[in-house]
């Protein structure tokens, strides 16, 4: 996870003197989600196949491929492509909503990036930096954001694995930090608010 964050430290600090706040989230930021969510989807497919898989050998080879593995990997497999339901779910979860949105992990629709400079832009944040900047800043949050979201789904394969080969240890804990820093992270602005608002100090998203 640190090397991911310092990777993307790099590049935005080497795009951010050359494009707008537009041209990297276009040119730099959507290829990027596009391509980690294409992964995740390649991933829950390799997942998914490799659960049916393991379920036929288990009849020959019970002992190499237990049907507890097979089970997680079609469990998180299925999960790695729901990935934007299972956002929205537990985006709604937390907000009172129902809609489903299919698009719910794409960067240029997310409510980070459609309105959350307008929430910020009588801030101390907002008011000295210019828009463009924190456009870079809130795709880089994203990104980071979704990279935890989905790393914490795909540690759910290992849930099989409890209990065999002296593994005591349930990656539950793990994957729901992983996911609870990544819907922070992605919904960052919204996050300050609710803490700004809750610790009384409201100029965190503008007067």
């Amino acid at each position: 996870m640190r090397y991911l964050i310092a990777l993307l430290f790099l590049l935005s600090t080497s795009i951010a003197s050359a494009n707008t706040g537009n041209d990297f989230v276009s040119e730099q930021a959507v290829p990027i989600n596009s391509l980690m969510i294409t992964i995740s989807t390649l991933i829950g497919l390799a997942l998914f196949g490799g659960g049916i898989s393991d379920i036929a050998k288990n009849g020959k080879m019970p002992q190499q491929y237990p049907m507890a593995n097979a089970a997680a990997k079609m469990f998180t497999g299925t999960l790695m492509l729901s990935l934007n339901v299972i956002y929205s779910i537990f985006v709604n979860t937390t907000t009172g909503g129902s809609a489903i949105n299919n698009s719910a992990l794409a960067i240029e629709g997310s409510s980070l990036m459609t309105s959350g400079y307008s929430k910020i832009q009588n801030s101390s944040l907002g008011m000295y930096l210019p828009e463009q900047t924190v456009e870079i800043i809130f795709s880089m949050i994203f990104l980071v954001g979704l990279y935890s979201f989905i790393s914490g789904i795909y540690s759910l394969k290992d849930l099989g694995t409890i209990g065999q080969g002296g593994n005591q240890q349930s990656p539950v804990k793990k994957s729901i930090v992983h996911i609870v820093a990544g819907m922070i992270a992605m919904n960052i602005v919204d996050f300050s608010c609710i803490v700004g608002t809750t610790i009384g100090i409201p100029q965190i998203c503008g007067s």
